[in-house]
């Protein structure tokens, strides 16, 4: 009898080892990527802020596991290759500005060139390398903010520039420029599950 209790033990604790296997499982492909910079409100209040040195920080999660349209663009002695991605792969936007916020809602499409058209474009394609230039709008009724810019002449590039329009200034809206100092590209982190 105490052996046929003891195998039932073991079978109990191996099974239980089994069931309680913990396994590591990357997301499909999601990253963070956060955008950092400075603005410098011109001509009166931009949603509550005014001045020098006003910071401003985006985050947003990019499904990358579909892949970028990407662009290669030659300008004179430059050779650009932009990544877009679409709507659809932006899975979360976090943008606040003041006392202005967008969301996902208010992504723009921008298009570098003819057919060509995505929600944010990147310098580098973030599976392999982090970008280091971003290409980005959010509008709405009150206002837009757009991180970096294209700039097609003397050559091809994602520019480094921050831009908000407050529309309430009236007429075409107060607004506060600046620089992108730094984008980070960090993997989402992974998920622990139970398997059998």
């Amino acid at each position: 009898m105490n052996s046929s209790s003891g195998n039932s033990s073991l079978s109990i604790a191996a099974l239980l080892a089994t069931i309680l296997t913990l396994t590591t499982v990357p997301l499909m492909g999601a990253i963070t990527i956060i955008m950092q910079g400075q603005f410098e409100a011109t001509g009166g209040s931009v949603f509550g802020q005014n001045g020098t040195n006003l910071p401003v920080t985006s985050n947003l999660i990019l499904d990358i596991s579909s892949g970028p349209t990407v662009l290669s663009r030659s300008s004179g002695t430059s050779n650009e290759t932009l990544y877009g991605y679409q709507f659809d792969a932006v899975t979360g936007v976090e943008m606040t500005f003041g006392t202005k916020t967008w969301d996902i809602a208010a992504l723009d499409l921008l298009s570098p060139a003819s057919g060509f058209e995505a929600s944010l474009w990147l310098n580098a394609n973030p599976t392999t390398e982090s970008p280091t230039r971003a290409w980005m709008q959010l509008s709405d009724g009150e206002g837009s903010i757009q991180l970096g810019s294209l700039t097609i002449d003397p050559e091809v590039a994602l520019q480094p520039t921050l831009s908000v329009v407050d529309y309430a200034g009236g007429g075409f809206g107060n607004t506060a420029v600046g620089s992108l100092d730094a984008i980070i590209s960090i993997p989402e982190p992974t998920t622990t599950s139970l398997v059998s």
